[in-house]
């Protein structure tokens, strides 16, 4: 749980009983300004955020903005929604992402997703065998200049006869 500087409790919420608006929306009390939001991803310092107020400001479709979130909502939670907004609105949903300090922010209404991004696969390799030294090499170069088998190369040293 975080602590604002740390003495109180972050309080987190769930939407009221009586709430009809859609639920992946999120309502940040941010020191004392409250914010309507749709949540990325947060850490233990770091809440990620669309923030629908600026929708408007940076000239941005909200309605597609919602849309994309309420299909990401219904269909398939397992990954941040910001996934789904680069492939349906492209990069201009970055004019709207904010990243709040956990230390500053008092309540949070709604929805809070937790994604562990920090997980790498790993690959495993198979480990080079180191060849015996005691394998015998044979150098045999092939002759490419001549066109006749046993005739010298041009690169050969002439005899002299």
């Amino acid at each position: 749980m975080a602590y604002i500087n740390k003495k109180y409790p972050l309080i987190i919420e769930s939407h009221p009983e009586n709430y009809t608006g859609y639920p992946f929306i999120t309502l940040l009390v941010y020191g004392e300004e409250k914010i309507l939001t749709i949540i990325d991803n947060h850490d233990k310092h770091n809440i990620n955020a669309f923030v629908l107020d600026y929708c408007q400001i940076e000239k941005l479709n909200e309605d597609l903005i919602i849309k994309v979130a309420a299909d990401w909502y219904y269909n398939d939670k397992s990954y941040p929604v910001s996934i789904d907004f680069a492939k349906a609105v492209g990069l201009q949903t970055h004019k709207i992402f904010k990243s709040f300090n956990i230390n500053y922010v008092k309540r949070i209404i709604g929805p809070l997703p937790e994604y562990n991004m920090e997980i790498t696969k790993k690959i495993k390799r198979k480990k080079r065998k180191i060849s015996d030294t005691n394998i015998k090499i044979n150098y045999n170069p092939l002759d490419i200049w001549s066109s006749n088998p046993g005739s010298s190369s041009p690169l050969s040293p002439v005899s002299s006869s």
